[in-house]
């Protein structure tokens, strides 16, 4: 017999119970009303587990999911969950890591056994997978900090003491990261470097704020009033287009748009913008901090991007390395009367898809105002490339391969699934880039470009071919950490 415990992170409403249903006699047989209930109090939340082990016979293969039950019994999330984890216990090789974040069931594998993958040629489930972390709640505004050990690291060194005078024939669905060994019974760390860092980052989400990129209107948010006490006219707004959002928002393998709000404010929002494929922005995260001021409608949301490498990156003319979004919907540009915003007809999805699509294309060099006219021409086109360059090798850099290694909290769940899914995509339009740039076409670095991006813009127009091998080194170490995603978690379901 092998022994199982399992251990959840599930992030429930009040009144809502946790339940593993399975093909087991103690998962109720697949019958919801006889499953197995999980636990959690405070201080463990959202943590949450089950009190007894199982009893697996070996070789059984065991089918599992999460499911979350409202108080009125009816399920929740049950639909999103179409398939099924399965496993089969053999000598007691296999130790996983089962988590559940929002309607999303993970595992993280620290063995080699018989596990759910998914697919090379997986862009065509995209949207059924992505769709169900389109808009979620998470901390954003107020981050957990903690300089001494929380209640949280209390119970787990509770439990690892637990867990450790078990016998060692069973196999624990933990969060610690170890795996036994076979040989002595000791337990190892894990060796390969993205899962010390998994390690490491689930330490230091435990000790330190939650969120690795700090809310860049947190001043703003904590004077205004909140959501709570401010104007009816803000809420019920906020409201209605929260729900809009959740059907209208683009999750396509090509383009895709994310959202976050906070768990206790629906004016402080985080959106994640997926670059749209065909542009130098290919595939790379960029994340943006939405605040909604006391007199929405009547005045636009304050919009910055925080994907500038602590203001070090310029990804755009109108995406300003100290956050400054340009765009007239926000008032932060003088356009057309029928450009600016309409308190009755504009909303955030517009300034959202503005962005990604006005903003974030491929014409990165005539985004400049003024700047259009050359659009056609010689010099205009050498001016483009030449930004591109700059904005490919960032894409590359920052949203991709800083996004794999040391994702935002909040969106870790959508960073490793989208980049996962995409692999072989971003794979291959890395390597089109750079045999692009092996044709050696001539750029132009001008003053504008040289304004935006100083220091990169003046390696590439000094130094022959430095953009190729500047490319390709960066295009190396992403492709070696897109090979070590499956390795380091499997989505099994969503």
């Amino acid at each position: 017999m092998i022994n199982i415990r399992f251990e959840a992170k599930v992030h429930t409403s009040f009144g809502q119970k946790v339940l593993l249903v399975g093909n087991h006699p103690q998962l109720g047989d697949w019958q919801p009303a006889n499953g197995l209930q999980l636990s959690t109090y405070e201080g463990l939340y959202p943590i949450w587990r089950s009190e007894q082990q199982l009893r697996i016979p070996e070789g059984f293969d065991l089918e599992f999911k999460i499911i979350v039950i409202n108080n009125n019994q009816q399920l929740d999330h049950w639909e999103n969950l179409p398939q099924n984890r399965t496993y089969t216990p053999s000598l007691c090789k296999e130790s996983v890591l089962l988590r559940m974040h929002e309607s999303s069931l993970w595992i993280e594998e620290f063995y080699d056994g018989p596990v759910d993958k998914i697919h090379e040629n997986s862009l065509q489930n995209y949207t059924r997978i992505m769709a169900p972390m389109k808009i979620r709640s998470s901390r954003i505004l107020n981050p957990v900090i903690a300089n001494q050990p929380t209640k949280k690291q209390e119970e787990k060194q509770v439990r690892k003491a637990e867990e450790n005078s078990l016998n060692s024939e069973s196999i624990t669905i933990e969060s610690n990261g170890n795996k036994p060994n076979e040989k002595d019974g000791e337990t190892k760390k894990l060796s390969h470097p993205l899962k010390e860092n998994l390690q490491q980052t689930e330490n230091q989400q435990e000790t330190e704020q939650t969120n690795t990129i700090k809310y860049f209107y947190k001043q703003i948010a904590s004077k205004s009033e909140s959501v709570l006490v401010s104007t009816h006219v803000k809420v019920q707004r906020l409201k209605n287009e929260l729900k809009q959002l959740a059907k209208s928002l683009p999750i396509q393998s090509s383009n895709s748009i994310f959202l976050v709000y906070d768990e206790q404010r629906l004016d402080v929002m985080r959106a994640l913008i997926f670059g749209s494929e065909d542009t130098p922005y290919a595939h790379g995260a960029y994340f943006f901090d939405i605040f909604i001021p006391d007199d929405y409608p009547q005045n636009p949301p304050k919009v910055s991007i925080v994907s500038t490498k602590d203001n070090s990156i310029r990804f755009n003319p109108n995406l300003y390395a100290d956050g400054l979004v340009c765009i007239s919907l926000l008032g932060t540009w003088e356009g057309d009367q029928s450009e600016n915003w309409d308190p009755t007809n504009s909303n955030i999805y517009q300034i959202l898809i503005s962005i990604q699509s006005l903003i974030m294309n491929e014409d990165v060099y005539f985004n400049e105002p003024y700047y259009q006219e050359w659009k056609g021409s010689e010099q205009g086109d050498k001016c483009n490339r030449a930004y591109s360059n700059i904005v490919k090798y960032y894409n590359i850099q920052h949203a991709i391969g800083d996004m794999i290694e040391n994702p935002p909290y909040e969106f870790q769940q959508v960073i490793y699934t989208h980049f996962l899914l995409k692999r072989e995509a971003i794979k291959a339009t890395a390597q089109a880039w750079i045999e692009q740039a092996k044709k050696g076409e001539e750029c132009l670095y001008d003053e504008l470009i040289e304004d935006h991006n100083q220091q990169i813009s003046s390696k590439f127009s000094s130094e022959k071919d430095a953009y190729l091998h500047s490319l390709q080194e960066e295009v190396e170490r992403v492709n070696k950490l897109l090979d070590s995603l499956d390795e380091r978690l499997v989505l099994i379901s969503s």
